[in-house]
């Protein structure tokens, strides 16, 4: 139950005493015979911050952007988009190796979402363990947070965005589509260790990184890599010698 009183008044806005009430304005006192006072603008015809867009991320922005980035998908309504993705580890609770990712617009453009409804459904023995697990996870990494749903025990994994007056990029779809979906990959085998068997163990997502970061180098041609390492064995030499130098000098400024 909300503490706090909120409502209307009578010129209608809205007004709530969970935040500070302005000071009163004193009125200025006036000699007779001068002039009145300039008048303040009207404020309902001040421009406001969106004039060119009435919402700062349309459901047109959203399908511009997943036709941008070659995605499939589609749209139950004018503000959900579904998309399906093939998993290489996490397998959902129908025992299918991909993941749903849902995108939905609320607050009339102004908050983005993109989530994996039902992503993990943890037995009731192991749901401490699996929360804490998630956790974890969300300490470790950026982006994903995880939900729970008491009513029907299902976890969702979700990013989600405020974009208040800004306006969605591409890049932004990207890296919260791309990312939701690699981290439920990457740390799949420690939470389903956790749901399954109630022990937390996230030395295997140790592994996963290790191979990931093998595949990513190997999808380079061999001289850029050579040249890569050279460079950065040459900074370190270089960031060596500046340091051993810094200490000879503390040395001789050294009284004994």
């Amino acid at each position: 139950m909300n503490p706090h009183r909120c409502g209307n008044r009578s010129d209608g806005r809205a007004v709530c005493d969970a935040f500070p009430r302005p000071y009163p304005v004193a009125i200025p006192w006036r000699p007779a015979g001068a002039p009145p006072p300039l008048r303040p603008p009207d404020a309902s015809a001040r421009p406001t911050r969106r004039t060119a867009r009435s919402m700062p991320t349309t459901h047109a922005d959203l399908e511009r952007h997943l036709d941008i980035l070659g995605l499939t998908y589609t749209s139950p309504d004018e503000e959900t988009i579904v998309l399906g993705f093939e998993t290489e580890r996490y397998v959902n609770p129908e025992g299918e190796q991909r993941v749903l990712i849902v995108c939905k617009l609320d607050e009339d453009g102004e908050f983005v979402s993109f989530f994996a409804p039902g992503a993990f459904v943890p037995p009731p023995e192991h749901l401490d363990v699996f929360l804490r697990a998630c956790m974890i996870v969300q300490w470790e990494t950026k982006l994903i947070q995880f939900e729970f749903d008491r009513t029907s025990s299902e976890v969702t994994a979700v990013v989600e965005i405020p974009i208040e007056d800004a306006i969605l990029t591409e890049r932004q779809v990207r890296r919260c589509v791309t990312g939701l979906v690699n981290l439920l990959d990457e740390f799949y085998e420690p939470l389903r260790r956790a749901a399954e068997d109630g022990e937390i163990d996230f030395s295997q997502s140790d592994d996963v990184r290790i191979e990931s970061l093998a595949e990513f180098l190997a999808s380079f041609p061999p001289d850029v890599l050579a040249e890569a390492l050279s460079r950065a064995d040459e900074k370190m030499r270089r960031k060596g010698d500046e340091s051993e130098d810094e200490d000879d000098e503390e040395d001789d400024d050294a009284p004994f």
